[in-house]
């Protein structure tokens, strides 16, 4: 974890996500937390190209763990650990980036385990790799002091 003394922070330009000048590990993690607005922009481009019902049924979950995510950031109304000089948002819990990738994981680990006919080796990677995308997701959060550990972790 970055030590906050005497220490500059970098903004990523394209979305301000702040990290330690000299951490190539917290320059990873800003990109990483890109993730989130890649996933709705490939589900977008899937439901106009495809129309069916799976991804209709993701994208309004995802409308609705959005909502769900304002209200409980309202009012639980617990604020970040750092003050950042460009800050979107002002209170911290839950974490919406953790909060999208854990339901976007959950709902690829149930469409895996009730939709796929694939192997059980296959249906177990796919799994594995999206529960552990969500757990660098969370890592990621509290790596650069954007949350805390029960903000991610609640």
């Amino acid at each position: 974890m970055p030590d906050m003394a005497d220490e500059k922070w970098k903004t990523l330009s394209l979305t301000h996500v702040e990290y330690l000048e000299n951490d190539t590990i917290g320059k990873i993690f800003a990109i990483y937390s890109l993730l989130p607005l890649a996933i709705v922009i490939v589900f977008m481009t899937t439901f106009f190209f495809r129309r069916d019902l799976h991804t209709l049924t993701f994208g309004l979950g995802v409308i609705v763990n959005y909502a769900a995510n304002v209200a409980l950031k309202k009012y639980i109304a617990e604020p970040r650990p750092v003050i950042r000089s460009v800050q979107f948002e002002e209170y911290g819990m839950p974490s919406s980036h953790s909060q999208f990738m854990w339901f976007c994981s959950f709902y690829l680990v149930l469409f895996t385990m009730f939709r796929l006919t694939n192997t059980v080796i296959w249906k177990s990677v796919t799994m594995c790799l999206s529960i552990s995308a969500s757990f660098l997701m969370s890592y990621s959060r509290v790596y650069l002091l954007y949350h805390t550990v029960q903000q991610v972790f609640w």
